[in-house]
């Protein structure tokens, strides 16, 4: 049981460790990304209210039924881009991270020094109880680590996307205003 709980604890380690690199990543997406999502809402909302519109048009009345369900995807639609801007800021995912990460290793050493006699010398079940609170702070921060890393992942390639279309764009305008000789 020594020999894992000190692997696990080597593994905390390296996870708080592995978490520098991926915020400096992380720092460089959210500024742009934050643009991007946001732009994305203003597109999907703009598209949900031409589709109710064209409904309105067609029925000449909405029915209570439609405009609960419309008004539900806008809502939807909402959290879905708060959520993102959240995953997005990196001060509010550093400190999730990182409290939970720390959460884990400081459970653990409470639980290292509940062993000891001359210390706390806390009861089996006590101990267990630390040690499951530890693992459950660690998956905590694993899967938080896992929300930041994807919406980071898909963020960038959709900055990629833009960055692309833009220069295609361009090339295309480029090649049509050369005047021809």
């Amino acid at each position: 049981m020594a020999a894992f709980i000190d692997i696990y604890a080597k593994l905390i380690i390296a996870f708080v460790s592995f978490i520098a690199p991926l915020m400096v990543y992380l720092l460089s997406v959210s500024n742009d990304g934050i643009a991007i999502v946001r732009e994305q809402s203003v597109e999907q909302s703009n598209q949900l209210q031409q589709l109710l519109r064209a409904q309105l048009v067609e029925s000449k009345s909405l029915k209570s039924k439609e405009l609960k369900n419309s008004t539900k995807e806008l809502s939807k639609l909402e959290e879905s881009i708060t959520r993102k801007s959240n995953l997005l800021d990196p001060k509010r995912q550093i400190i999730r991270i990182f409290a939970s990460l720390l959460g884990a290793l400081l459970f653990l050493m409470i639980y290292e020094l509940g062993k000891d006699p001359a210390v706390w010398n806390f009861p089996e079940n006590v101990l267990i109880g630390l040690l499951i609170c530890s693992f459950g702070s660690f998956a905590c921060g694993l899967l938080i680590l896992k929300q930041v890393a994807w919406v980071s992942i898909n963020t960038k390639n959709d900055i990629e996307i833009q960055a692309t279309e833009k220069r295609n764009l361009t090339e295309r305008g480029g090649d049509i205003i050369r005047p021809t000789t």
